[in-house]
């Protein structure tokens, strides 16, 4: 599931699951053109926020 906030010239996506954004960005894109908003992939970027004490093995799995 995502969670989304739409600004004047700028989107921000949420999902607990970066998988899960991964799998369907193609989906994000799609309705980003539906709704005559276009992804700007050199202004794109992922942010992952996790606990101080949570490790994350490999970020590569996590690259969008």
């Amino acid at each position: 599931m995502f969670n989304y906030i739409l600004f004047a010239d700028d989107t921000n996506i949420f999902s607990k699951d970066p998988q899960l954004l991964k799998e369907n960005l193609k989906h994000i894109e799609e309705w980003c053109l539906a709704n005559k908003l276009v992804l700007n992939y050199k202004k794109t970027f992922q942010v992952i926020f996790k606990s101080p004490n949570k490790k994350i093995a490999n970020l590569d799995n996590y690259e969008l």
